[in-house]
Order: structure tokens, then sequence, then C-alpha cells
């Protein structure tokens, strides 16, 4: 059986100090577990769409390290340029709200008419609760936990099996 190892995070405000740091480095405890829990989102496709490149790079990072297929973009225009190249499923959008050239709603509306499937979550640092209502569509306010967009992602699979 494949297994991988997997370590539990340590999360803090403040950063560490060379005495704590070596006390949570020695107190984490590796545990195997089967490579198919470990890996779960293994099968599923996300369109990711966000203008700052740090906030894109950091993002499709963390969905691929949580198993998941990322396909990042820096904006709306090339978001959907990948999606119409793409002729396999995608399951979800993570997207910035306000980016140039093409902003997430409207990003979400265009994908959604082409892939009804679709789950869409949107991120910003402004409210935008009447359309992403509206819609039924996920919302985040900027600055997030990675715990919150990591329960959304997970919220989003339940919503599309239908569970």
């Amino acid at each position: 059986m494949n297994q991988v190892a997997t370590i539990r995070s340590i999360e803090t405000r403040e950063p560490p100090t060379a005495p704590d740091w070596d006390v949570h480095i020695h107190a984490v405890r590796p545990r195997l577990v089967p490579a198919s829990v470990a890996r779960a989102g293994s099968n599923k496709q996300v369109l990711l769409a966000e203008d700052e490149p740090l906030v894109r790079n950091l993002m499709a990072g963390l969905l691929h390290s949580w198993g998941y297929s990322v396909f990042p973009a820096c904006n709306g225009r090339e978001a959907m340029e990948i999606a119409e190249k793409h002729k396999g499923t995608i399951d979800l959008l993570v997207s910035d709200v306000n980016m140039p050239e093409m902003e997430g709603p409207e990003l979400a509306e265009k994908l959604k008419a082409k892939r009804p499937k679709l789950q869409v979550i949107l991120l910003s640092g402004y409210s935008h609760t009447g359309f992403v209502i509206q819609h039924g569509w996920k919302f985040i306010p900027k600055p997030f936990q990675l715990q919150e967009l990591r329960t959304a992602v997970e919220d989003s699979w339940e919503l599309a099996s239908g569970l």
C-alpha cells in the first residue's frame, strides 16, 4: 500500500523563537496514512484566477499540496483562455473579485454558462455578498485564514455531489 507521512501543523500569530521551534519540531510525530486519504482531492481540477502573483502562487501551492490539480491564471481573461483550451472537467473556480481585464463575477458567469456543474468561490477585500448570495456562490473575505479556504473548497465538493 502506498503511504505518505503527514505532519500536523502548528499555527501561531507570533514567529517562534529558536527554543520554541525546537520544542515544536521534536513534539511533532509523523503518522503514516494511505496515500489516497492524504491526497483525497487529487482527481479534482481547480481554476485559480488571482492578479496578485504572491497570493496566486501561495494559493496554488496550497491547493496543490491539498491534492488538487491547479490551473493558475493572472486575470479573468487568462482564466477563460485556460478553461477554453482545457477539454477535461474543471470542478471549481477560485477567483479574486477585482481583477484587470475581466472581474471574478463576470468570469464565473461565463464559465458557469459553459460548465453548469462548476462550483465557485470568490475572494475579495471588499464586501460582495449581494451578487454572491444571488448566484449561490461561496465568498471568502480577504484576508482569510488558510483553514477558511480549505473548508470552502471541501464544502464545494459536498455541494457538487449533492451531499
